[in-house]
């Protein structure tokens, strides 16, 4: 094969390998977030269940 085109698969592979390198630290940041700052409603049924509507039976 041509030197310019396994340069060229070499260059676009490393590029692949950063990008999905990225996507996984970026992946493992928002989860990291996630645990860090929970959204409000997992708070309150995490702290009170009886205020969560959807566990009441009383109708």
């Amino acid at each position: 094969m041509n030197e310019a085109f396994m340069l060229a698969l070499k260059i676009s592979g490393i590029g692949l390998a950063g990008v999905f390198l990225f996507m996984t630290i970026f992946y493992f940041v928002i989860i990291g977030i996630d645990k860090l700052f929970p959204h409000e409603d997992d708070l309150k049924e995490k702290t009170h269940p009886q205020l969560n509507d959807t566990n009441n039976n009383n109708s």
